[in-house]
């Protein structure tokens, strides 16, 4: 919702004025100071209220994530709606509410005062919010979704910056490398010369041509309904997309360029079987391995999986429903995860970027058996051994031989951990300028 809203604010600056209110799920989401950090990540301009005691969750009687409460001019509600909206939906309703407050005489326009709470990012820093990563092992390169820079930065394994892709301000041009602009970009994968982009806040996928030098869309809002696509991740042909904003997992054959639902209905929640039977709720990591589909399942606390033609069915490892989540490693049944946004596998294991846990964990992809790896479970910056390091909602995860590299978004980092000694350290990049 938060981009429509924006577009909303952008279109009625003198007639419309947001008040966030922030009611959390997850206990990390209580802390005042992580609120502030999803503001800037997500490019929040309006004030938001921090609603930790649940307070106007229950004077308003909310019962769903997003809400919306709409409240006239003279001070009156007028109404309301739950679930996610289209820019068009509520552009159409503002439109109708103005003609008929202006009729009234009581619309005074005013011009919002600039939110003194809220300070953009160092433009000097490095990295702003990095979501995602991948490794080219082939050309042993490394390219980052420096999302809130709005651009993918390309480096060696060892932090040496070569190439910067994108102009760095929000939007959706094709073009050179030096001339492109992306919004908020997400996922990774890499099929030969070409990287596929989840161009996350523009719903887009982006196409880079590492010969040409150059940037195209191949998917968008104009060929299909994309909603908020967060990872990708290709097999035989085809990649598939984590449509967090519509939970669902698509399927988009790179020949034809033609793109479907695969699996989930479109509700959300968990519910395993069939392609059209799944629930699934905010697909935010996927991967590909042999015949099957791992994905993280953000809003369930959940890993899981996909088995491809013929069996086309939906399967949950780790999960149990929308309000089941903390931190406990055990068994399949007994593990526990909170928000987990990236997953890489390797040797038969799924890593696993157990977000809100500020955490990497392992799963076995035979038994479901989930370990922590690396991090206190605190959120912090320090380096060090398995769970004496800290990390701060890490949300990318990649691994090339020996080495797993994590996108470490709170901290604005890009963090590497030995896969034989569980050592953990700060992969620093140079040649950025």
């Amino acid at each position: 919702m938060l981009p429509q809203l924006r577009k909303l604010e952008q279109t009625y600056p003198k007639e419309l004025r947001v008040i966030g209110i922030h009611t959390a799920k997850f206990p990390s989401e209580l802390e005042t100071s992580n609120v502030r950090l999803a503001t800037r990540r997500h490019q929040v301009y309006h004030p938001v209220l921090n609603d930790n005691k649940y307070d106007v969750w229950e004077n308003y009687m909310v019962g769903a994530w997003p809400t919306i409460v709409i409240i006239g001019p003279d001070g009156k509600i007028i109404g309301g709606m739950e679930g996610e909206a289209s820019f068009k939906e509520l552009s159409d309703l503002m439109q109708n509410l103005i003609n008929e407050f202006d009729g009234r005489g009581i619309l005074v326009r005013s011009s919002a005062q600039p939110n003194n709470v809220h300070t953009r990012l160092n433009g000097s820093r490095k990295l702003a919010f990095p979501g995602k990563l991948a490794i080219d092992p082939t050309s042993e390169l490394l390219y980052v979704s420096d999302s809130n820079h709005n651009r993918i930065v390309v480096s060696s394994l060892h932090g040496q910056v070569i190439d910067i892709i994108g102009r760095g301000d929000a939007g959706l041009n094709d073009g050179s490398f030096s001339s492109a602009t992306f919004n908020n970009p997400q996922g990774i994968e890499i099929v030969g010369r070409h990287i596929y982009i989840a161009d996350t806040e523009n719903h887009a996928i982006r196409r880079l041509d590492m010969d040409r030098r150059s940037v195209e869309t191949i998917l968008n809002t104009s060929n299909v309904t994309l909603s908020s696509p967060w990872d990708l991740t290709y097999l035989n042909g085809i990649l598939y997309l984590a449509m967090a904003g519509i939970h669902q997992i698509w399927d988009f054959n790179l020949a034809t360029l033609e793109a479907l639902p695969l699996a989930g209905n479109g509700l959300e929640g968990i519910i395993d079987g069939s392609y059209s039977q799944a629930q699934l709720a905010q697909p935010s990591g996927i991967v590909a391995y042999r015949n099957k589909l791992f994905f993280a399942d953000s809003e369930t606390s959940s890993i899981r999986s996909i088995e491809l033609h013929p069996i086309e069915r939906v399967e949950t490892i780790i999960g149990k429903g929308l309000f089941d989540f903390g931190d406990v490693d055990g068994n399949s049944n007994e593990a526990k995860l909170q928000h987990p946004l990236g997953l890489s596998i390797h040797d038969e294991y799924l890593y696993i970027t157990d977000t809100y846990n500020n955490k990497i964990k392992r799963v076995s992809t035979s038994t479901g058996e989930a370990i922590s790896i690396a991090g206190t479970g605190q959120a912090g910056f320090r380096n060090g051994h398995g769970n004496n390091s800290s990390f701060y909602e890490p949300g990318g995860i990649d691994i090339h031989k020996n080495m797993i590299y994590v996108a470490d978004t709170n901290n604005h980092a890009i963090r590497t951990i030995d896969l034989r000694s569980w050592r953990v350290a700060d992969l620093n990049l140079t040649g950025m300028g």
